[in-house]
């Protein structure tokens, strides 16, 4: 097996050799290798010679067979150049056919193309006459175009025909005479459209514009007023809205997006087109003439500015300024004012401030304004007492201010007129409340108020502005003040709730100057006209009158602060809406009431004091008396009467505070006279002591009749416990002295600590003066005497006065006696108030 493989590889290899080299050119040169290595392999060519001749005849197999093959494709070939010819043939006769039909074909051809050349020259003929035709009808068209442009008031797509008409010029149609005529004639039909653009814009100021100028601030008006209302609501449901008022931030934020979109020139109602004045703008730009348009317009507008204040102007210039018969007169002109600003300014914005910049309009708007604001003053003076014009007028310039203001305009000077237009309501209103004060102050019965049930108290403190702290359950009552009080207060609501509300809407600036008009209103009420009054019944001569109006006048004067209050703080929509919570009403009517009142007090001390002066020229004490007496003297009961009649009857119904005082001053000057009455005696019994204690028992045993009071529930218990220490404290001196003289003597009074516990009150030069009026006292001393001294020595004198005080102990003081003790009113006063 192993020779077998190795050997057969080797012949294969030889044969493909052998192959290879038959098949080469130089075959003989590639057999030389071979051999060699056959010859060097097996020393032998046998078998080379063999494999040759197996190849040799293999390959004369092939070649035999490849000849054989040749000879039937070359006869088959032959055939097939035998059909070829015949039909070589065939195509030759058919191509010289065809030759003779291209010729026929080519003259045919040559004829219609000399035709086809006489028709192209036709059609160009055709082609250039078309053309011109076409030109002329398109200039036609186009100048048709221009004329029906024109006849619609497109004068702008006009102009611009117009403009495209004289920029498409042909030279081919110059030479006929109607594009002659046409081109020439359109310098004229452009002046044409310019002329009749501004034509057109007179026609719209005459129509559009003037025409419409009283409906469409009828308008704007009926807008405001919804809008009014709007927010009125709003602030009915949301009470931290009050302060803010229509045109502030807060309101426009949230104004209802419909009441936001309201045009004056394009609503259900009006319908303005401003299309010439755009169109004019237009026109007026595409021929470089735009400022020319801007003068125009301007000047247009201001004949239309004349016209409208004509009669304003004449009344200035005739002063006669009293030219509205009513205030529907005055509302149509300011109809026709509103809607001239208002037009004005939304032209100015909606051209982008092009045809007229805002300066313009202000301006325009401040010449017209300063002539008709003395029109408009002279017209609110003639409506001086009348509520219900001067109401009207608020409302109709107010909308006026607002819808001014709402398209920021300067509204100062229209401000400062309603400014005196409140101030002229406040006066008629103040007209007012004073003719039905008078009426009530005339009809009322100066009586204290009784109260039947709980339901006329529940009026009676509602309306009053008087605090009540007491609760009251029983009834009837009987109340301290009078029905004017209560009248007067209910009035008084009513008179700052007009106020308030008549300002309520269209007050928006000046709010300071506007809470003092308002404080110093409420004022002049109050002192003019009910302290005014007050003061007259307070000056009355009957007691009963003085004695009701001073509790009035108490009462009145408590109000004042809650009046104050009221302004300030009070909860009511109307009052809150004007309210500023850094700015505070301060009324000075308080003090007008306090100085009234105090000087009505005084004037009732001095009517007092002459009284018991008059009393006190009856009282006659008898310090010589020997005998004591068991009841008071005549004098000292008819003083008791005389105040028990001025203090329980005249008195009786007067504040507790002012009678207090009244009893404390009447008593403190008693106490005052009794005391000068010891002072003046030389000579003092024991006995006339003893009636003059019963005498001063007396005048004390009256004072817990003549302070009770018929009206006390509205008093606290602490002024009486404060008004008997006071009488306590005027008795405690004139007590002393009494003890001092009862006593007889300075013993217990040079005991320091007895004097300062029951003589405090009485100085050492005064005990002394006092000890040397009695009795006993003048008897000792003339015992002690020498009998043979003839010169009478008076008791006061220098030389005795030294040896009395150094016989009682004392050293002579330079301080002298004061008969007359000062008056306590003033701390009195501060206790009882």
């Amino acid at each position: 097996m192993t020779s077998k493989l190795d050997i057969n590889p080797q012949k294969n290899d030889n044969d493909s050799l052998i192959q290879y080299a038959l098949t080469s050119d130089d075959y003989l040169d590639q057999f030389v290798p071979i051999i060699k290595a056959e010859l060097a392999n097996k020393e032998s060519l046998e078998d080379l010679i063999s494999r040759l001749d197996s190849a040799y005849k293999e390959k004369e197999d092939t070649l035999e067979g490849a000849s054989f093959t040749s000879i039937d494709k070359l006869t088959s070939s032959i055939e097939n150049i035998s059909e070829v010819s015949k039909s070589s043939g065939q195509i030759g006769q058919e191509i010289a056919s065809i030759n003779g039909q291209l010729r026929k074909t080519g003259l045919d051809y040559l004829d219609k193309k000399k035709t086809a050349l006489k028709y192209k020259r036709l059609h160009n003929k055709i082609s250039e006459t078309t053309l011109t035709i076409n030109l002329c009808l398109d200039m036609l068209d186009k100048t048709n175009k221009v004329f029906e442009l024109f006849h619609n008031k497109s004068y702008y797509k006009a102009l611009i025909n117009l403009n495209l008409l004289m920029k498409s010029r042909s030279e081919d149609i110059e030479m006929f005479e109607f594009t002659q005529k046409i081109h020439n004639s359109l310098p004229t039909i452009k002046q044409l459209i310019i002329d009749e653009t501004f034509n057109q814009l007179i026609r719209w100021f005459n129509v559009s514009f003037e025409k419409n100028l009283t409906a469409i601030g009828e308008q704007m008006f009926e807008h405001f007023e919804k809008l009014n209302q709007a927010w009125a609501e709003q602030q009915q449901q949301d009470e931290s809205l009050l302060p803010f008022k229509v045109n502030t931030p807060l309101e426009r934020a949230f104004r209802d997006d419909e009441l936001k979109s309201f045009n004056p020139l394009s609503n259900d109602k009006i319908q303005i087109d401003l299309g010439p004045i755009y169109h004019s703008i237009m026109v007026f730009e595409l021929i470089d003439e735009f400022d020319r348009l801007k003068d125009d317009f301007s000047n247009e507008l201001l004949r239309k500015r004349d016209r409208l204040i004509y009669p304003i102007r004449e009344a200035l210039a005739t002063r006669k300024l009293d030219m509205f018969s009513n205030n529907e007169s005055l509302k149509i002109v300011i109809y026709s004012l509103a809607a001239f600003f208002v037009t004005d300014r939304m032209i100015a914005a909606k051209t982008e401030y092009q045809l007229r910049n805002k300066k313009q309009t202000d301006d325009l708007f401040s010449s017209v304004i300063t002539k008709f604001i003395p029109v408009l003053k002279r017209h609110i003076e003639k409506y001086h007492d009348d509520f219900q014009n001067l109401k009207e007028l608020n409302e109709i310039i107010g909308v006026f201010v607002q819808i001014l203001e709402n398209y920021e305009f300067n509204v100062e000077a229209l401000y400062e007129v309603l400014i005196t237009l409140f101030q002229q309501y406040i006066s008629t209103l103040t007209k007012d409340f004073e003719l039905d004060y008078q009426n009530l102050s005339l009809e009322e019965n100066p009586q204290p108020i009784t109260i039947e049930n709980k339901t006329q108290l529940n009026n009676v403190q509602a309306n009053c502005f008087h605090k009540f702290k007491d609760t009251i359950t029983e009834f009837p009552v009987v109340l301290p003040f009078s029905i004017i009080y209560v009248a007067t207060c209910l009035k008084m609501r009513v008179f700052i709730h007009d106020i308030y509300d008549f300002v309520g809407k269209y007050y928006v600036h000046q709010n300071s100057e506007i809470l003092k008009l308002i404080g110093k209103s409420v004022d002049h009420v109050l002192i003019n006209i009910v302290l005014k009054d007050l003061k007259t019944k307070i000056d009355s001569s009957y007691k009963e009158e003085v004695s009701q109006n001073l509790i009035n006048l108490e009462f009145f004067s408590r109000s004042v602060i809650e009046i104050e209050n009221y302004l300030n703080y009070s909860s009511d929509p109307t009052i809150a809406r004007c309210r500023s919570s850094s700015l505070l009403t301060r009324l000075r009517s308080q003090k007008e009431f306090q100085a009234i009142q105090s000087k009505a007090e005084e004037g009732m001390f001095d009517m007092v004091d002459s009284k018991i002066d008059m009393l006190f020229d009856m009282v006659d004490f008898d310090w010589e008396s020997k005998e004591v007496n068991e009841e008071p003297s005549i004098g000292i009961k008819d003083m008791g009467l005389f105040l028990e009649n001025i203090f329980m009857l005249d008195f009786s119904h007067l504040p507790y505070t002012i009678k207090s005082l009244l009893l404390i001053r009447t008593f403190d000057k008693i106490v005052n006279f009794f005391k000068q009455s010891i002072y003046q005696t030389d000579f003092i019994t024991n006995e006339s002591i003893m009636n003059f204690e019963t005498d001063i028992k007396y005048i004390e045993s009256i004072i817990p009749g003549l302070k009770q009071q018929k009206t006390s529930t509205r008093h606290l218990t602490a002024d009486s416990d404060t008004s008997n220490s006071t009488f306590q404290t005027i008795f405690a001196g004139l007590t002393q002295i009494i003890d001092l003289l009862k006593d007889g003597n300075l013993e217990a009074y040079k005991d320091e600590t007895t004097r300062m516990r029951k003589f405090n009150t009485i100085l050492p030069e005064e005990a002394i003066e006092l000890i040397q009026k009695l009795e006993n006292y003048q008897v000792l001393k003339r015992e002690m005497s020498e009998p043979e001294q003839q010169e009478h020595v008076d008791p006061n004198s220098g030389s005795n006065g030294d040896s009395a005080r150094s016989m009682f102990g004392f050293k002579r003081s330079n301080t002298t006696a004061s008969f007359t003790s000062p008056s306590k009113m003033s701390m009195f006063k501060r206790q009882i108030s």
